[in-house]
């Protein structure tokens, strides 16, 4: 699997690269960015059908913050 938050893109889509390019511009080394060919569909929980259809964000785990009880 994959342990930091990755976006998974269509890396032979031309809206996909710019999105990307705006995206690196704007969370800088946070996040990775993978194309979809370069990427074991499985190993994420995913299939190539869910590749070739939408952009994954995978490998972030969010966490909330738990108020403080009075």
């Amino acid at each position: 699997g994959i342990d930091e938050p990755t976006v998974i893109f269509d890396g032979q889509c031309a809206l996909c690269l710019r999105f990307v390019g705006w995206a690196r511009a704007h969370v800088g080394e946070q996040v990775s960015f993978v194309p979809a060919l370069s990427i074991d569909a499985k190993a994420v929980g995913l299939s190539q059908t869910d590749l070739k259809s939408s952009v994954w964000i995978v490998g972030l785990v969010v966490k909330r913050r738990q108020e403080p009880t009075l």
